[in-house]
């Protein structure tokens, strides 16, 4: 008997096996979801009370320098202290664009300040309402929130700020709906400042030629308006923070 094995027959020959490279998954969305979003508040609600402070405190001060700023920087005046009385009566002094542009942007940042304090730290803000309660009442009682925007257009008042703080409204519709009020409203100021400069005219000259006379009383009302004012905000933002 033979021992001899049968020839192989060649096969084909093995294919090599070759790595697949995994490639990664890009990742979507947030890792931590509201981590973003948390900070955001917490930064709005610490940064906004000393905005708020930073800008009535400057705003009263500069109110007691205003019978030297009429005339001699209208402008620095109208963009630290664009209220009413200095938008008709130093709005003539100034640059029209000028003044509209630095004196709408105060004015933004304020209400702006005003809004988010009314988010973060609740209804006590409204303690802090000087145009008067009844009216903040008034606007609160409209309860949908496009009807206080419409309002904000026209009027962009502190009630109508509060009140949609305290509603569910968006910073961004806010900043929309209240840069558009603001600008047309101190733009209204600005032209009746340059319609009626004669008038306003003996207004200031009067102010400058008694400087003392009305620097003196408008002092301590000031310091006594911050002092009201620091105190209220201070126990809104702890009573907010409880």
């Amino acid at each position: 008997m033979s021992t001899d094995s049968p020839p192989l027959i060649p096969g084909p020959a093995p294919t090599p096996l070759t790595p697949t490279p995994l490639t990664p998954t890009p990742l979507t969305g947030t890792p931590f979801p509201g981590v973003g979003a948390a900070r955001r508040r917490r930064l709005e609600r610490a940064v906004a009370p000393v905005l708020l402070v930073l800008a009535l405190v400057c705003s009263n001060g500069v109110l007691v320098a205003a019978p030297w700023l009429l005339s001699s920087a209208p402008l620095l005046l109208l963009t630290l202290r664009p209220g009413p009385e200095s938008l008709l009566l130093a709005g003539a002094q100034a640059p029209f664009v000028a003044a509209l542009l630095l004196g709408s942007a105060t004015r933004i940042l304020i209400d702006t300040s005003y809004f988010l304090v009314a988010r973060h730290h609740g209804t006590r803000v409204a303690a802090l309402v000087r145009p008067g309660r009844g009216l903040l009442g008034v606007v609160d009682g409209m309860r949908t929130r496009r009807g206080l925007l419409a309002l904000s257009t026209v009027y962009s008042g502190t009630p109508v700020v509060i009140a949609l703080g305290l509603g569910s409204c968006r910073l961004r519709h806010f900043l929309a709906c209240s840069a558009t009020g603001t600008v047309a409203s101190t733009a209204g100021y600005l032209a009746a400042a340059h319609g009626l400069a004669a008038q306003f005219g003996a207004v200031v000259s009067w102010i400058e030629d008694h400087r003392l006379l009305v620097a003196a009383p408008v002092a301590v009302l000031a310091l006594l308006g911050v002092g009201r004012l620091l105190l209220r905000l201070r126990s809104t933002v702890r009573t907010g923070a409880r």
